[in-house]
């Protein structure tokens, strides 16, 4: 049981009124979990808010009961995410509307009810999320396409910088007008603009996610007026967009909670018909794993659940005759195979069979390839502690253990060696959270360490390897040439490039908002050495 809390209940905020409403029919409809784009939710809480929140590495978070009791718990996220400050009771009588509402003000529902309903609730939020910002979208694409028509701007600018002399029928109009009424006078006015034409222009769409236009007017009206309002229409601008959109649905959803108690044989989830969750918070959380009561957001318990299914079932390496590499959690999965294979086709150089580095291993699995190719040592580094603990347990399984060393390393090894093998996260952003640094790289800190390292340990004649794609430039986030000048300020020099093309299904997924930066992806192996 979660742990009584001596204050009394008029320090905390107390359960919602509407908690007691009936089921939401649409809540019993399964949608992804995964489904794109969000709204904007309200940042959790403030300081001024009663519900205490402690800090540390996992703060601890109260809330008062249906009874007024107060209790406490640790709150954990391996996501990075804030505790929440203001936590009210759900359960099964809540509707998804209530649930919307509270989480947008920044108030966190701790569950109490069937676990399977929470999941639906989540499923709920999520469209009710998507269809908001889809309505916000719609409304803001109006809005900039009257705010930038360059034709009736022109019309209207002109109108006021040189007004038209009046005739005698005009000024005799203007007399009548005068002696109208307000409801005749409107009444006029809108039977006029009704008859009026409109200048012509094409109205373009952007993007859907950017949610911009482009408008293309005829020359005379740019002429006759002030140009049309600059819009911001790069990839990049589209890439950051869809970040934020992505961490405003991530906040928004993850303010459904679930309480993890201990017991005897483990951490456990007290609510009907949940899952078995042992092993999942054992894998992420390690030895302190269900050691006192803690709350977590219910869409990452889910992401441990998928992390420990893909740890337990692997992912099949053609490059390594089909055996499986197992991922832990929050360690980069290979389900790209492409770069792999290109390790596995890569010619080597001369000497690489008695060495080579292979630099941020993750998983292991290029320091597999390579062992699988002959090489007699290899040295796999990297900082992370599940990383290092990944790769020794994946070289025990593929049976390269007595080959690959794994050490702890930021970067380098000590000594040099014929062959340094790197694949640095690819997109040169900041990590939205700690497991995101497989992901980004943020002003390509890993790319440039390695490449200017790379030169001080090589063997004369030796190579580095470089893996990385290009989708970084197809987002605006970096050039060709910004790339070849670090490559060149290093020392170094390109010998040869091995490119190859994504098979990831969102490569061909039209819906996502950087397809096109995706369908033109290249990944490539950089073969590099010291000039």
């Amino acid at each position: 049981m979660h742990t009584p809390d001596p204050r009394s209940p008029s320090q905390i905020r107390a359960t919602a009124a509407d908690t007691t409403s009936a089921d939401d029919a649409d809540a019993t409809t399964a949608a992804p979990a995964s489904a794109a784009s969000a709204n904007d939710a309200s940042e959790a809480g403030d300081a001024s808010d009663p519900t205490e929140v402690s800090e540390g590495a996992h703060p601890r978070i109260t809330w008062a009961e249906d009874d007024g009791t107060l209790y406490s718990a640790r709150w954990r996220s391996e996501s990075g995410a804030p505790a929440p400050r203001r936590v009210v009771v759900g359960d099964d009588r809540m509707t998804a509307d209530a649930a919307y509402k509270l989480v947008c003000e920044g108030t966190a529902v701790l569950w109490r009810g069937d676990y399977h309903n929470a999941r639906q609730l989540l499923q709920a939020l999520a469209r009710r999320a998507d269809r908001k910002r889809l309505d916000r979208k719609r409304g803001g694409k109006a809005r900039r396409e009257r705010a930038t028509h360059p034709a009736a701007r022109a019309t209207h600018a002109q109108a006021q910088t040189h007004p038209p002399a009046q005739t005698h029928s005009q000024a005799q109009a203007q007399a009548q007008a005068q002696a109208q009424t307000p409801a005749q006078a409107q009444s006029q006015r809108q039977a006029q603009a009704q008859a009026q034409p409109q200048a012509p222009a094409q109205v373009q769409p952007v993007g859907e996610d950017s949610a911009q236009v482009r408008v293309q007017a005829q020359p005379q009206a740019l002429a006759q007026g002030p140009a049309a309002t600059a819009v911001d229409d790069s990839p990049a601008r589209a890439f950051h967009l869809h970040r934020k959109a992505q961490a405003q649905r991530a906040r928004l959803l993850g303010m459904v909670l679930v309480p993890i108690e201990p017991t005897e044989a483990g951490p456990a989830v007290p609510l009907r018909r949940a899952p078995d969750v042992r092993d999942a918070c054992r894998e992420a959380w390690g030895a302190d794993a269900g050691q006192e009561p803690a709350v977590i957001s219910l869409r990452e318990l889910l992401g441990l659940i998928g992390g420990h299914e893909w740890r337990r079932k692997g992912v099949e390496i053609p490059a390594l005759g089909g055996d499986r590499v197992h991922a832990y959690y929050g360690v980069f999965s290979p389900v790209r195979g492409e770069y792999v294979d290109l390790v596995a086709e890569a010619p080597l150089p001369a000497g690489a069979q008695e060495l080579a580095f292979d630099i941020g291993t993750g998983t292991g699995v290029l320091a597999a390839v390579l062992a699988r190719r002959g090489v007699r040592r290899v040295v796999a580094t990297d900082q992370d502690p599940r990383a290092l603990a990944c790769a020794r347990e994946n070289a025990m399984r593929l049976g390269t253990a007595e080959r690959v060393e794994v050490v702890a390393a930021d970067l380098f090894p000590p000594g040099r060696a014929p062959l340094v093998v790197c694949n640095p996260p690819w997109v040169p952003a900041r990590p939205g959270s700690p497991i995101e640094y497989a992901v980004y790289d943020p002003d390509s800190r890993m790319l440039r360490g390695f490449l200017g390292g790379l030169a001080g340990h090589l063997e004369p004649g030796g190579e580095g390897w470089l893996i990385l794609s290009d989708l970084a430039e197809h987002l605006g986030l970096r050039t060709r040439s910004e790339l070849l000048a670090i490559v060149e300020t290093a020392g170094l020099r390109v010998i040869d490039r091995l490119d190859t093309r994504p098979r990831h299904q969102r490569a061909a997924d039209a819906t996502d908002p950087l397809h096109a930066a995706r369908a033109a992806e290249t990944t490539s192996l950089w073969r590099l050495t010291a000039t």
